[in-house]
């Protein structure tokens, strides 16, 4: 009994399905014969209104602005007096600073290191005071 049920539920469903669907179709035919919808365009549902006349308004040219340049007198900033710096004095250069180092030679250590060799040094000049 229990499996003759599901067939005659399907089948009652489907049956009633369909006439929902049959009858879904009749009232949709019906509802479009009774608003007489048709697809034919109709000569009265088009108006065709032509554009207004354009209205031609006077006004004034506008004047005629040349560019301006505006000068304005250059800013200065100054810190206040017990924040100003002093100038620097530099040394005056002589020649024979240009041509001559200021400083030596210091040694780092070996500059090759070769099983237990030790073979020339390597060197760096120490910067100027």
């Amino acid at each position: 009994m229990i499996n003759l049920i599901k067939p005659i539920l399907f089948a009652t469903s489907l049956i009633s399905g369909s006439g929902l669907f049959a009858y879904a179709l009749d009232v949709q035919k019906e509802q479009s014969a009774i608003q007489g919808v048709s697809l034919e365009p109709s000569p009265t549902g088009v108006l065709v209104v032509p554009p207004p006349r354009a209205v031609k308004i006077s006004e004034p040219a506008p004047p005629t602005v040349e560019p301006a340049a505006l000068e304005i007198e250059p800013v200065v900033i100054q810190a206040p007096a017990k924040y100003r710096a002093k100038p620097a004095v530099l040394p005056a250069k002589t020649e024979e600073a240009a041509t001559s180092p200021c400083s030596g030679w210091r040694e780092l250590g070996p500059q090759f290191v070769t099983g237990d060799k030790l073979t020339g040094t390597h060197q760096v000049r120490q910067l100027c005071d």
